[in-house]
């Protein structure tokens, strides 16, 4: 598994929209929060993204979340021009089991000072007639051992309360993942080196399946750390998804 950290994350200087809303600036995606959304003016044609990352940077990987398309490109050059760009990917987000449509991918070791997306024009999922995008964060991941991993999905679960001799539903919020998971007969050396402190919010990547196995997630709020020797210890934690 991938954990990139905010400690490992690339800081963006600037983010400027060929097209954009009023009401959904790119300058939200400057913010960790998935629901503070982008979203262009128009989309009669391709909408552009451009990152300036202030100092040119390796950026290993990037992380789109909270969309509500499929394609894009991912491109990262030296300088603001993109007729030939040094890195050019087209790229297909995927949807995780709680129908967030998401995508964490490799990009470039080499350093360069500008990141560029680019949604092309197609066919939306679902919401208005304007795609949207929740999160664009970058940076270096580090590796993260587990011998588990046991997500579990907190559906929402929609209560009614009596009213008036009818009732009111009532939502309490999204659904959001929670994520068990253990070290099991390693070193204390190998828990000790995990990347589980000093963080506070993190893009982990399981590595597995899709994409879309990569969720915004809090540390771990406890540890639990079972020693039988010096080579022979379990480490178990939780993992919480922000949704």
């Amino acid at each position: 598994m991938k954990l990139l950290t905010d400690q490992k994350m690339r800081t963006i200087d600037a983010i400027t929209a060929n097209s954009e809303s009023a009401l959904f600036p790119a300058a939200n995606l400057l913010q960790y929060d998935p629901d503070l959304i982008f979203m262009p003016e128009s989309f009669a044609s391709a909408v552009s993204l451009v990152l300036d990352l202030a100092v040119a940077s390796a950026i290993p990987f990037i992380w789109l979340n909270n969309a509500n398309f499929l394609n894009v490109t991912i491109q990262a050059n030296a300088s603001d021009t993109w007729t030939s760009p040094a890195v050019s990917k087209d790229v297909v987000l995927a949807d995780d089991k709680a129908g967030i449509y998401k995508g964490f991918f490799a990009l470039s070791e080499a350093e360069y000072r500008y990141v560029r997306l680019v949604i092309p024009v197609q066919t939306l999922l679902f919401g208005d007639s304007l795609p949207f995008l929740g999160n664009v964060i970058i940076g270096e991941a580090q590796e993260l051992l587990a011998s588990t991993w046991e997500p579990s999905l907190l559906e929402r679960v929609d209560s009614f309360e009596s009213d008036g001799g009818g009732y009111t539903e009532n939502r309490p919020g999204k659904s959001r993942h929670v994520f068990p998971m253990s070290m099991s007969g390693v070193t204390c050396v190998e828990v000790d080196s995990a990347p589980l402190k000093h963080w506070n919010f993190a893009i982990l990547f399981t590595d597995l399946v899709t994409v879309a196995d990569s969720y915004l997630v809090y540390p771990p709020a406890e540890k639990r750390l079972r020693v039988r020797s010096q080579i022979d210890c379990d480490f178990d934690y939780v993992l919480r998804e922000h949704a």
